[in-house]
């Protein structure tokens, strides 16, 4: 009977010590640049804000076997989001993944940190650029990007136009620039070019829906690097390990500027220093 008793206090006391040192896990299909970042960063992060977890990879297999070993489950993307077990026993936070697909899966993740910027930080990009003063358009399609927006600030939905390019250069008659929305669909491969070209021809620029459209011709856009990203994710996961609570799905408030310099030379603009405007623009959302 002694030997059963201290065999199940044996057991009892190695459950307290995995679940005292029980990691966070990051599931993402490979640990490549991307990864790596993200799991160096958030940890240092961590240590930072007095949280002894660490991010550390693990596979669908891993989770799924053992979830009461990790304290948290981080999500790499709506696809792997997806490739999850459903029901986990375990909070699931989701990083790189857009809003909309964020709210698809809602029903899967605790909590979630959007890879787009939010419509009205990149309308307060486009003022610091050309004015608040200025008109300024967007295009809408599938997606229509939350309000109230000022008056200033139209939206030209599609369905009320024969084609994208008639809505588009309506718009372009009547707005200093064109505020992209973070819409697959509308900004896919196959539109983009059509759209740029038609906003140059027409001396007009795009404020792009995310950073990855500046190379392909976007006049600038905010974004947030995988730092940022690191960095948010380790204050959600403080206030959810510390607290038992998660913060709701958000966007990061942390981001970058960033400008395209040769789009801005063509269109005779004198753009901005990128750091100081993303701080004027950070202090104006605060204050929003």
């Amino acid at each position: 009977m002694d030997a059963i008793l201290r065999a199940g206090w044996l057991v009892f006391l190695l459950l307290s010590a995995v679940t005292a040192s029980a990691d966070v896990a990051l599931y993402a299909p490979e640990k490549n640049a991307l990864t790596a970042g993200l799991i160096t960063e958030t940890n240092r992060q961590l240590r930072l804000l007095g949280i002894h977890e660490s991010l550390v990879i693990a596979d669908k297999q891993a989770i799924a076997a053992l979830p009461a070993k990790f304290s948290a489950v981080v999500v790499v993307g709506q696809r792997n989001a997806r490739d999850l077990p459903q029901n986990l026993a375990v909070p699931i936070i989701a990083v790189y993944i857009s809003r909309r697909d964020s709210e698809e899966l809602d029903s899967r993740l605790t909590t979630a940190i959007y890879a787009e910027p939010p419509f009205n930080r990149q309308l307060m990009l486009a003022q610091e650029i050309f004015g608040s003063g200025e008109r300024f358009g967007a295009l809408t399609g599938s997606y229509v990007p939350d309000g109230p927006f000022p008056a200033k600030v139209t939206l030209y939905p599609l369905a009320e136009s024969p084609s994208l390019n008639h809505g588009l250069i309506r718009l372009l008659g009547d707005s200093r620039a064109l505020i992209g929305t973070y819409d697959p669909e509308l900004y896919s491969a196959d539109n983009i070019k059509s759209i740029l070209i038609t906003s140059y021809r027409h001396n007009r620029a795009l404020i792009g829906p995310s950073g990855a459209y500046l190379r392909a011709g976007a006049l600038a856009s905010t974004f947030s690097s995988s730092d940022d990203v690191a960095q948010r994710l380790a204050e959600v996961l403080q206030v959810g390990l510390t607290s038992g609570e998660y913060p709701a799905p958000d966007y990061n408030p942390y981001f970058h500027v960033g400008f395209n310099d040769q789009v801005g030379r063509s269109l005779n603009l004198l753009l901005p220093d990128p750091d100081e405007t993303a701080a004027r623009v950070r202090e104006r959302e605060v204050k929003q």
